[in-house]
Protein backbone atom coordinates (compact mmCIF):
# COMPACT_ATOMS: atom_id res chain seq x y z
CA UNK A 1 0.00 0.00 0.00
CA UNK A 2 1.23 3.22 -0.98
CA UNK A 3 0.89 5.83 1.95
CA UNK A 4 -0.34 9.47 0.61
CA UNK A 5 1.87 12.31 1.07
CA UNK A 6 -0.75 14.78 2.61
CA UNK A 7 0.34 18.70 3.00
CA UNK A 8 0.65 18.29 6.99
CA UNK A 9 3.33 15.65 6.20
CA UNK A 10 5.33 17.27 2.93
CA UNK A 11 4.95 20.73 5.29
CA UNK A 12 6.72 18.30 8.23
CA UNK A 13 9.55 16.44 6.23
CA UNK A 14 10.22 19.75 4.68
CA UNK A 15 10.82 21.41 8.03
CA UNK A 16 13.13 18.31 8.91
CA UNK A 17 15.09 18.72 5.96
CA UNK A 18 15.06 22.70 6.73
CA UNK A 19 17.00 21.89 9.89
CA UNK A 20 19.00 19.29 8.91
CA UNK A 21 20.56 21.78 6.30
CA UNK A 22 20.92 24.66 9.19
CA UNK A 23 22.77 21.89 11.16
CA UNK A 24 25.08 21.65 8.24
CA UNK A 25 25.85 25.59 7.85
CA UNK A 26 26.57 25.18 12.07
CA UNK A 27 28.69 22.41 11.41
CA UNK A 28 30.32 24.28 8.48
CA UNK A 29 31.58 26.89 10.66
CA UNK A 30 33.86 25.35 13.48
CA UNK A 31 35.59 28.48 14.49
CA UNK A 32 32.53 29.89 15.88
CA UNK A 33 32.73 28.26 19.86
CA UNK A 34 29.03 28.09 19.75
CA UNK A 35 29.23 25.56 16.75
CA UNK A 36 28.65 22.80 18.36
CA UNK A 37 25.30 23.41 20.34
CA UNK A 38 24.01 24.96 17.50
CA UNK A 39 24.56 22.27 14.87
CA UNK A 40 23.22 19.74 17.82
CA UNK A 41 20.23 21.32 18.83
CA UNK A 42 19.01 21.72 14.91
CA UNK A 43 19.54 17.99 13.82
CA UNK A 44 18.30 17.15 17.66
CA UNK A 45 15.22 18.86 16.35
CA UNK A 46 15.09 17.30 12.71
CA UNK A 47 15.14 14.16 14.67
CA UNK A 48 12.60 14.73 16.55
CA UNK A 49 10.42 15.32 13.12
CA UNK A 50 11.89 12.54 11.40
CA UNK A 51 11.20 10.02 13.87
CA UNK A 52 7.50 11.63 14.99
CA UNK A 53 6.82 10.99 10.83
CA UNK A 54 8.07 7.37 11.05
CA UNK A 55 5.44 6.82 13.55
CA UNK A 56 3.07 8.12 11.29
CA UNK A 57 4.74 6.58 8.06
CA UNK A 58 6.71 4.02 9.32
CA UNK A 59 7.32 2.59 5.60
CA UNK A 60 8.57 5.84 4.25
CA UNK A 61 11.59 5.32 2.65
CA UNK A 62 12.27 9.13 2.25
CA UNK A 63 11.90 9.95 5.61
CA UNK A 64 13.69 7.19 6.95
CA UNK A 65 16.80 7.99 4.32
CA UNK A 66 16.32 11.82 6.01
CA UNK A 67 16.75 10.16 9.13
CA UNK A 68 19.97 7.97 8.35
CA UNK A 69 21.18 11.68 7.16
CA UNK A 70 20.29 13.84 10.23
CA UNK A 71 21.83 10.69 12.22
CA UNK A 72 25.13 10.37 10.56
CA UNK A 73 25.23 13.85 10.51
CA UNK A 74 24.78 13.88 14.23
CA UNK A 75 27.72 11.88 14.55
CA UNK A 76 29.98 13.85 12.49
CA UNK A 77 29.20 16.67 15.13
CA UNK A 78 30.33 14.37 17.97
CA UNK A 79 33.34 13.18 15.89
CA UNK A 80 34.79 16.72 15.67
CA UNK A 81 33.91 17.82 19.12
CA UNK A 82 36.07 14.70 20.25
CA UNK A 83 32.91 12.99 21.63
CA UNK A 84 33.57 9.42 20.39
CA UNK A 85 31.12 7.04 22.47
CA UNK A 86 28.30 9.46 21.34
CA UNK A 87 29.61 9.36 17.60
CA UNK A 88 30.18 5.94 17.34
CA UNK A 89 26.36 5.39 19.14
CA UNK A 90 24.76 7.06 16.55
CA UNK A 91 26.61 5.71 13.46
CA UNK A 92 25.73 2.71 14.87
CA UNK A 93 22.14 3.39 14.34
CA UNK A 94 22.89 5.24 11.15
CA UNK A 95 24.23 1.55 9.93
CA UNK A 96 20.52 -0.18 11.13
CA UNK A 97 18.07 2.40 9.25
CA UNK A 98 20.29 2.55 5.93
CA UNK A 99 20.94 -1.26 5.96
CA UNK A 100 17.07 -1.86 6.00
CA UNK A 101 17.21 0.64 3.23
CA UNK A 102 19.85 -0.77 1.56
CA UNK A 103 18.26 -4.20 1.64
CA UNK A 104 14.85 -2.92 0.45
CA UNK A 105 16.61 -1.07 -2.54
CA UNK A 106 19.59 -2.50 -3.49
CA UNK A 107 20.17 -0.21 -6.11
CA UNK A 108 19.86 3.54 -4.19
CA UNK A 109 23.12 4.62 -4.82
CA UNK A 110 22.15 7.79 -2.43
CA UNK A 111 21.45 4.96 0.67
CA UNK A 112 24.36 2.45 -0.40
CA UNK A 113 26.55 5.49 -0.09
CA UNK A 114 25.74 6.84 3.41
CA UNK A 115 25.75 3.07 4.18
CA UNK A 116 29.52 3.31 3.10
CA UNK A 117 30.24 6.37 4.79
CA UNK A 118 28.54 5.45 8.13
CA UNK A 119 30.30 2.17 8.33
CA UNK A 120 33.87 4.44 7.36
CA UNK A 121 32.60 6.95 10.86
CA UNK A 122 32.01 3.57 12.90
CA UNK A 123 35.88 2.52 12.07
CA UNK A 124 37.26 5.73 12.50
CA UNK A 125 35.55 6.07 16.28
CA UNK A 126 36.38 2.72 16.72
CA UNK A 127 40.39 3.67 15.78
CA UNK A 128 40.37 6.86 17.78
CA UNK A 129 38.69 4.90 20.82
CA UNK A 130 42.12 2.42 20.10
CA UNK A 131 39.83 -0.27 19.20
CA UNK A 132 41.68 -0.81 15.68
CA UNK A 133 41.33 -4.53 15.98
CA UNK A 134 37.63 -3.80 16.02
CA UNK A 135 37.57 -1.30 13.14
CA UNK A 136 38.59 -3.31 10.28
CA UNK A 137 35.14 -5.13 9.95
CA UNK A 138 33.18 -1.84 9.50
CA UNK A 139 35.92 -0.85 7.57
CA UNK A 140 35.41 -3.70 4.85
CA UNK A 141 31.87 -3.24 5.04
CA UNK A 142 32.73 0.38 3.70
CA UNK A 143 35.09 -1.01 1.02
CA UNK A 144 32.18 -3.61 0.35
CA UNK A 145 29.70 -0.85 -0.06
CA UNK A 146 31.78 1.26 -2.18
CA UNK A 147 32.70 -1.33 -5.00
CA UNK A 148 29.07 -1.91 -5.20
CA UNK A 149 28.63 1.68 -5.77
CA UNK A 150 31.06 1.98 -8.00
CA UNK A 151 29.46 -0.91 -10.06
CA UNK A 152 26.65 0.87 -10.06
CA UNK A 153 27.70 4.59 -10.90
CA UNK A 154 31.19 4.03 -12.59
CA UNK A 155 30.66 7.98 -13.83
CA UNK A 156 30.40 9.10 -10.32
CA UNK A 157 34.21 9.88 -9.43
CA UNK A 158 33.67 10.70 -6.02
CA UNK A 159 32.66 7.18 -5.39
CA UNK A 160 36.18 5.96 -6.78
CA UNK A 161 38.01 8.36 -4.36
CA UNK A 162 35.96 7.39 -0.96
CA UNK A 163 36.72 3.52 -1.67
CA UNK A 164 40.71 4.36 -2.10
CA UNK A 165 40.05 6.48 0.85
CA UNK A 166 38.55 3.51 2.87
CA UNK A 167 41.09 1.11 1.38
CA UNK A 168 43.85 3.35 2.44
CA UNK A 169 42.03 3.32 6.33
CA UNK A 170 41.15 -0.27 6.62
CA UNK A 171 44.85 -0.90 6.10
CA UNK A 172 45.89 1.59 8.77
CA UNK A 173 43.82 -0.51 11.34
CA UNK A 174 44.83 -3.66 10.11
CA UNK A 175 48.72 -2.53 10.48
CA UNK A 176 47.62 -1.18 13.99
CA UNK A 177 46.10 -4.55 15.12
Amino acid sequence: MVQQRGPRRVYQEGIGTALNSIGDVYRQDRRKPEWFEQALAAYQEARGIQERLLQDYPTSIATQSNLANTLINTGQVYRWHKDHADALKLFDETIVVLEKLVGTNPEGTFDLSALGMAYAEKGRMLVALKRSDEAVAPYEKAVASHKRLVRLAPSIQRYQRELEGFRQELERAQNKK
